[in-house]
């Protein structure tokens, strides 16, 4: 049964590193899958997480999404939650070594140019952080040797990202937030995690409303 919190995200830090610690078998490598909704708080968490621990490596799912036409192609013949990014790579190249305690190399998206981008070689870490949507995903979630679960409403999250001033449309963010509560209700990534975290902060419908139109 998961443990559940409602502290904001900088603050349970130190309390996941024990209990991070406490599930690795002796000195054994071990990778930390932390999920959750876009806005929720994951990359936060995990950089305090980094802070904590000895050694660790940060691995965000962002860096695994598909080209264009990985992502059409996926979309028309599967439509699967979490369609657009290739979590079957993000487990060979990273998941899969990391978790042997080996180095890991993967390839890196980059999403000004739309398109995969330069190489990424770490030396192997006891203690890998692998933060983003969809990374408790079934094709992913038993390589983790520990899984948290990162919420957020609806409104904050939206507010959350419009902040980021990515300048994404409107109906990129809305997407993206269906798709990620298309994923919550179907997977249920957050009834197989260890921690449940309530990241704290709160944004009315008003507030995401005001934020979107900023968008316009």
């Amino acid at each position: 049964m998961a443990v559940n919190y409602n502290v904001p995200v900088e603050g349970i830090a130190g309390e996941l590193t024990r209990r991070i610690d406490a599930a690795r078998a002796g000195d054994s490598p071990i990778v930390v899958g932390i999920d959750g909704p876009g806005g929720a708080g994951k990359t936060t968490l995990a950089e305090s997480l980094a802070d904590t621990l000895k050694r660790c490596l940060i691995v965000p799912t962002d860096d695994f999404r598909r080209p264009p036409e990985g992502r059409i192609r996926r979309f028309l013949e599967v439509c699967d939650p979490g369609w657009d990014y290739d979590l079957e790579r993000l487990r060979d190249q990273v998941l899969e070594p990391a978790r042997r305690g080996l180095a890991v190399r993967w390839q890196r998206f980059d999403w000004q140019a739309d398109k995969l981008g330069v190489w990424v070689d770490r030396p192997a870490a006891p203690v890998v952080l692998v933060e983003g949507v969809f990374t408790l995903h079934t094709v992913l979630r038993d390589y983790c040797g520990f899984k948290v679960w990162v919420g957020a409403s609806r409104p904050l999250r939206l507010q959350r990202m419009v902040a980021r001033g990515h300048g994404w449309p409107l109906a990129q963010y809305l997407l993206w937030i269906t798709e990620e509560d298309r994923y919550l209700e179907v997977q249920h990534p957050d009834e197989a995690a260890n921690v449940v975290l309530n990241s704290g902060g709160f944004a009315s419908v008003e507030d995401a409303i005001a934020a979107a139109q900023t968008l316009a």
